[in-house]
């Protein structure tokens, strides 16, 4: 695993992991048993710590590098 997926934390890993599943937000926010807005939170701070701006991008990161 690289630096930047190593950075994120076991909770923003899995936030990460079921972004790859192809559900809706409120999908996997009720998942993750938080809102919707959490769960946005949530991505915007792993696009932040892999230095991506883009939920595809964040994906392609994460399976690339797993």
């Amino acid at each position: 695993m690289n630096s930047k997926l190593s950075s994120l934390t076991n909770r923003k890993r899995e936030v990460l992991e079921l972004r790859t599943n192809g559900e809706s937000n409120r999908e996997m926010a009720q998942q993750l048993v938080v809102g919707p807005r959490t769960y946005q939170k949530h991505l915007q701070w792993i696009y932040n710590k892999l230095g991506v701006k883009r939920r595809t991008a964040a994906m392609v990161h994460f399976m690339g590098n797993r």
